[in-house]
């Protein structure tokens, strides 16, 4: 009898931790789809200045950042990771956050990846 106990509370725990897993999940996904269209705004460096900008994020996990490079984007928890593709290697990671029912997209860059983008925040307004 206590051996069934102990049986049922293992499989009990181990249902919450993987439906835990689940929702975090969706989440992630939700807040993903959130990103897909076109932006445009202002990037704003202590090197280059303030530029206009427009990037297009699609559903297949794509991004038009507005050069001649293929990127991708990924979404991790409240990070947002942009990489380079072939052509070049490794990623940058923005924090994120929106504004105005998702019509309004601010990324932080955490992780510079040249001295000339030492402090580098995006502006954006979806279209």
């Amino acid at each position: 009898m206590k051996k069934q106990f102990v049986i049922i509370g293992i499989i009990v725990l181990l249902s919450s931790i993987q439906l835990s897993g689940c929702e975090e999940q969706n989440i992630i996904q939700a807040d993903k789809e959130k990103f897909i269209g076109t932006w445009y705004g202002n990037q704003v460096s202590d090197f280059y200045g303030s530029q206009n900008i427009t990037i297009i994020f699609n559903s297949s996990g794509n991004v038009d950042w507005g050069d001649s490079l293929p990127h991708t984007y990924r979404v991790e928890g409240d990070k947002l990771y942009i990489g380079y593709g072939e052509l070049a290697s490794g990623e940058d990671a923005y924090i994120y956050s929106f504004k105005n029912d998702y019509q309004t997209l601010t990324l932080s860059l955490l992780n510079p990846s040249t001295e000339n983008d030492t402090k580098l925040i995006i502006y954006l307004n979806k279209q």
